[in-house]
């Protein structure tokens, strides 16, 4: 059964295509759920028309862009983009997309990744990247960086002897002169990526909604140190 009986999508097409990726999407890590599939589809929708692109091109590569999911602590992780272009590759056929709009979306869908670090090579790619990289900012992406954390603890609790943790115990904000791991500490994924993906939007609307994002991030930084501060000083009481 769909997660969203009552939606409806402005290109026919695009109900196919939705129906074969909540078939084939199972219940699993919140982070990359059918829900953000449906906030990064509306995001290609919405700024398709300013790139340019395609909308129901674009808005097939927010579909299928996690076909394929490959959960963060294991290597093959950035083959996540190649795997979903080829499995979209076998599905859209199936929706009416020809060879050539099939072409158009596979190969957004491959280059959207930001651990593959690949450069769009069309509007529609443009789009999606802009896109998903939205949704992993903000206060949606605060909540998303937390489930992944827990997800990967969930896997294998301790990397090289280190047990995963939300921070790391004595820089919690990775303001320290140390080699960051995002790997083992969640708030490190924030100097890694999530911090800098405001400067790299493509688009205007999608630079200006990425600048907001930051700014609630940096200062949900700030109310983090104080909270933390506020604990480190109780050390003295009695």
């Amino acid at each position: 059964m769909s997660p969203t009986p009552g939606l409806r999508f402005p290109f026919h097409r695009h109900h196919a295509v939705w129906k074969a990726v909540a078939s084939a999407t199972a219940p699993g890590e919140v982070a990359h759920d059918l829900q953000h599939v449906l906030r990064v589809y509306m995001w290609c929708l919405k700024l398709a028309p300013e790139a340019g692109a395609d909308q129901d091109l674009a808005g097939a590569a927010g579909l299928v862009h996690d076909l394929v999911r490959i959960p963060k602590h294991l290597a093959e992780r950035p083959l996540g983009g190649a795997r979903s272009a080829a499995a979209a590759e076998g599905l859209l056929p199936e929706a009416g997309y020809t060879r050539a709009e099939i072409g158009v979306v596979v190969d957004a869908v491959a280059t959207h990744s930001w651990s593959r670090g690949l450069a769009p090579r069309s509007p529609e790619g443009m789009v999606l990247q802009d896109a998903d990289r939205l949704d992993a900012i903000g206060a949606i992406g605060a909540l998303r960086n937390a489930a992944v954390a827990q997800a990967m603890a969930a896997a294998e609790p301790i990397v090289d002897g280190v047990p995963r943790a939300f921070a790391h115990p004595s820089d919690p904000l990775a303001l320290a002169d140390r080699p960051w791991n995002d790997g083992v500490w969640a708030l490190d994924h924030w100097r890694v990526k999530l911090l800098k993906l405001s400067s790299g939007m493509h688009l205007p609307s999608a630079r200006k909604e990425a600048r907001r994002r930051h700014q609630w991030m940096v200062a949900m930084l700030g109310q983090l140190q104080s909270e933390l501060d506020a604990a480190d000083s109780t050390r003295n009481i009695g």
